[in-house]
């Protein structure tokens, strides 16, 4: 019983986490840019975005895959080539995409 309440809990920690990681990447992301259009687009998604990490951080292994697509855009950001940031930031929103399309259609999310 106590192992599973830890679990319970460490899970509930990492998903917090997951969450939280998520937001501050897309605020940095959209306050880096300067393109005041896009951060008022991204801040009308939060909602829709924070529902999408709710839902895709039960699926196995998306949140790993999701730390892994972000650091790549962290990296690419860093490097100053717009195309690779653009290429990363693709990359995370089809792979995200795609496995939320997949969890509805095996019935894992409703």
């Amino acid at each position: 019983m106590f192992r599973a309440a830890s679990k319970a809990i460490e899970d509930d920690r990492r998903d917090r986490l997951y969450e939280e990681a998520g937001e501050r990447l897309h605020a940095y992301i959209a306050r880096e840019s300067g393109n005041s259009r896009f951060m008022r687009i991204l801040d009308s998604l939060r909602i829709q975005i924070r529902t999408q990490q709710r839902m895709s951080r039960h699926l196995a292994g998306r949140i790993d895959r999701s730390a892994a697509e972000h650091l790549a855009v962290v990296r690419a950001l860093k490097t100053g080539d717009p195309d690779d940031a653009e290429r990363a930031m693709r990359e995370h929103i089809r792979s995200t995409r795609d496995s939320l399309f997949d969890a509805y259609r095996s019935g894992a999310v409703h």
